[in-house]
């Protein structure tokens, strides 16, 4: 009798263990299967958020190929504007320096008569283009010739250089006119002293704007005791 008691005890206890290891197991499917589902879940998110970083990297890429779009059309435009600019530059430089060139041409043929006691011109043109060079104004009278160069921009030495050596070009090319007095005028709206004095020095004459016309600044220092005046 004992023993069948024992016997059913342990049963029991077997019935009782396989029992609480089948609830774990169940348990432990249940929190396998939750965890299942919440990854699932966390997944789902995951690639969610991926989907919607793939649109918004998506959306950057566009509006950097539109940036870049329009900084090359910037870039263009401004290149435009700038070759615009410079030829605008290049066409206002051509008609400031023709303009001189335009007041410089009466107000020489008056000096020629007031100051060289001169008539007129047996030729006088502006823009010359001879085999060996270029003039700005030529002027040939009976006992003198006149050769100008104009600007309008700030004076440079170089200039000075470039009339000399241009009107001794012309000279080569036109031997016969080597027996006229040469007079070499720089001539510009404004000119400071001291590049009125270096022309003084170089012997050729500074034409400017003065109150009312264009004179000559230095022909007392030029012609003060000289019989004439020559390139060089």
């Amino acid at each position: 009798m004992e023993t069948i008691e024992v016997r059913l005890n342990t049963l029991e206890l077997i019935v009782k263990e396989i029992a609480h290891q089948q609830l774990k197991n169940e348990i432990a499917a249940y929190e396998m299967k939750e965890d299942t589902r919440i990854l699932k879940e966390e997944m789902k998110e995951f690639k969610d958020e991926m989907r919607v970083f793939k649109d918004e990297m998506k959306e950057f890429k566009d509006e950097m190929k539109e940036f870049k779009q329009e900084m090359q059309e910037y870039r263009e435009d401004e290149k435009r504007w700038k070759r615009e600019r410079e030829l605008e530059w290049g066409r206002l430089a051509n008609k400031w320096g023709t303009f001189v060139e335009d007041v410089a041409e009466p107000n020489l043929k008056r000096i020629a008569r007031e100051v060289f006691g001169q008539g007129e011109p047996d030729f006088c043109a502006l823009r010359i283009r001879t085999k060996v060079c270029e003039l700005d104004l030529l002027a040939v009278y009976k006992d003198i010739v006149i050769i100008n160069e104009s600007k309008s921009g700030p004076p440079k030495t170089e200039y000075v250089d470039t009339l000399l050596e241009t009107i001794e070009a012309y000279l080569t090319e036109y031997p016969e006119h080597r027996r006229e007095r040469v007079v070499p005028v720089y001539s510009a709206l404004r000119i400071e002293d001291s590049f009125v004095s270096y022309l003084t020095k170089r012997k050729v004459f500074a034409l400017a704007m003065g109150e009312y016309t264009m004179d000559l600044l230095n022909a007392d220092e030029l012609l003060k005791g000289a019989g004439g005046t020559a390139a060089g």
